[in-house]
């Protein structure tokens, strides 16, 4: 045998062990990292299609275990971010996404796994937030609408709540206002109103989000405006417990230890802590504005004591 021949039979036995390595065991290799980072989409499906059953378990009628793996092996091959989360993170957003019924892809706004440190964070888009309440079987309608500078917008509360909206459809323009809006088939409605400083606050109670947003908040961000104002007008909406805990686990770490019989247990739901630089910019939010009024007083004492 000649040197180049031998030297090509060595390269081809290392191939082969290789070979022969990755398709061991997946698992093995996922347990080893913690992550599944450099596997590829088959791959990625292979290990969550060993958890079919359990997926299978918690899924509704109108979507099969294969289809949402399928997806979710998609999304997950796709942001090598999502890819370094803990498995375990990833089955229990799958899974949740599953018993909702929401596909769990990004571009569908319905659902969205958020990479947080080495575990994903289940969130609810503007879509799904919609879909939950139409379920409840008492709202005709719900929507929310992003307001912009420039647009005819009024609002009055008190005892007759009124709420006014003329936009001037200029998506260039600066958003000033949100507001979530619904519709109970008795005839009745409710609204919310949140401001431009006010959903930035709520999105920097995130730990995932800093000064500038990140994440769906950087792609979509009116979509994630219009889910937050929704998130707050649920709490004013005649939403069954099934809804109600849905809800709940917006902007959680779910894992299967989370399910029972189908269905997330509330208790066990890991919350992410209001970070420390939140909690300092609503103080100072706070200050500023109480500064502004004290400001605005002294102003108007002025004016009144010259005339």
């Amino acid at each position: 045998m000649t040197k180049t021949t031998a030297t090509e039979a060595v390269a081809a036995a290392m191939a082969a062990q290789q070979k022969s390595d990755a398709k061991m065991s997946v698992a093995q290799r996922i347990k080893s990292s913690g992550n599944m980072l450099g596997l590829t989409q088959n791959e990625i499906s292979q290990y969550l299609m060993g958890m079919r059953d359990r997926v299978a378990m918690v899924l509704p009628k109108h979507l099969t275990p294969e289809r949402v793996i399928s997806m979710a092996a998609t999304t997950i091959a796709r942001d090598p971010k999502i890819a370094k989360c803990s498995p375990a993170s990833l089955l229990g957003s799958v899974m949740q996404a599953s018993i909702l019924g929401f596909p769990p892809v990004d571009a569908l706004g319905y659902c969205y796994f958020v990479p947080y440190g080495n575990s994903v964070q289940f969130q609810i888009g503007y879509k799904g937030m919609i879909e939950l309440a139409r379920r409840s079987g008492k709202i005709k309608m719900v929507y929310a609408e992003v307001v912009r500078e420039g647009d005819d917008f009024s609002v009055e509360m008190g005892l007759d709540p009124k709420l006014h909206h003329v936009p001037n459809f200029d998506s260039k323009k600066k958003m000033t206002h949100v507001y979530a809006v619904c519709h109970f088939k008795d005839g009745g409605y409710n609204f919310v109103v949140l401001s431009a400083s006010d959903i930035e606050r709520l999105r920097l109670r995130s730990p995932m989000q800093k000064a500038q947003p990140s994440g769906a908040w950087l792609t979509d961000y009116d979509a994630m405006a219009k889910a937050k104002a929704l998130k707050q007008l649920a709490k004013y909406m005649p939403l069954n417990i099934d809804q109600q805990t849905a809800i709940a686990t917006d902007e959680t770490v779910l894992t299967p230890d989370n399910f029972e019989h189908g269905q997330v247990k509330v208790e066990d739901i890991e919350y992410q802590d209001v970070t420390e630089e939140s909690e300092q910019a609503d103080i100072a939010s706070e200050g500023k504005s109480k500064q502004n009024e004290e400001t605005q007083k002294e102003a108007i004492s002025a004016t009144q004591g010259k005339e």
